[in-house]
Order: structure tokens, then sequence, then C-alpha cells
């Protein structure tokens, strides 16, 4: 709760979700998100390159 308060303090305009309308968005984008993933491992060499917070990262 405290974070809520601070998050509103600090960026006033900013249109918070309830917690359960929240989890229902993170629900309905996970598919996306996954496919996106998806993608970058086929784009990329898996031996050469790790995805990171679907980020693809070369490793050393």
């Amino acid at each position: 709760m405290k974070q809520l308060v601070l998050v509103q303090a600090t960026i006033p305009s900013l249109p918070l979700l309830e917690y359960f309308r929240l989890i229902r968005r993170i629900n309905q984008v996970t598919p996306v998100f996954q496919a996106i993933r998806r993608g970058l491992l086929t784009w990329t060499t898996p031996s050469q390159t790790a995805i990171i917070d679907s980020y693809p990262l070369p490793l050393c």
C-alpha cells in the first residue's frame, strides 16, 4: 500500500489499475511476450545468446 501511495504522489496523472485488473492484463499479455521470446530465439543462435528479461544478450 505504501508503494501505491508513493507512485500516486510521484506520478499523479498515471491511471493505476486495481490489483485484479492488473493481474488480468498481465495474463492477457503473457502469450504475446512468449511469442516475442520464441521469435527472438529463432532469430539468434541459442549457444551464443541468452534471453534475459526478453532482451537478447551475447554470452561471453
